[in-house]
């Protein structure tokens, strides 16, 4: 997927979601909060590159319904850019929340220009 870059050159980046799991954030009682662990590996220099994965991801819940940005102690997305040139991968942790309680049941990348070239929808990992 290619993402926003600071020089002319496209900036391409892998996510592989690794992991799905319940959050520690329990002081709202309304929602209920969720880790998605993500290795990202730079295909391009990625050096110059602004990401913003917290916002570029989102999950489905069982009851179909989207989950929101959540910030939890621990799962912190920042991105060092300044050290991913091609080949080099880094772990982070996007935390998303649900108003209705079960399980995740895929996590989609809606950024960048990554939608399915066919029907525009957002990619979707599923367990």
């Amino acid at each position: 997927m290619e993402l926003d870059a600071i020089s002319d050159s496209p900036a391409l980046a892998e996510y592989t979601v690794t992991s799905v799991g319940p959050g520690t954030d329990t002081d709202s009682g309304v929602t209920t909060s969720y880790r998605v662990q993500v290795t990202l590996t730079a295909v391009t220099d990625l050096s110059g590159a602004f990401l913003l994965p917290s916002l570029e991801f989102d999950a489905l819940d069982s009851a179909g319904e989207t989950t929101i940005f959540n910030v939890e102690d621990g799962c912190d997305d920042k991105v060092d850019t300044s050290t991913l040139t091609a080949g080099t991968s880094v772990d982070l942790c996007v935390s998303v929340a649900a108003f209705t309680g079960g399980d995740l049941t895929a996590v989609r990348y809606t950024g960048g220009d990554a939608h399915d070239d066919d029907s525009g929808e957002p990619i979707l990992w599923k367990p």
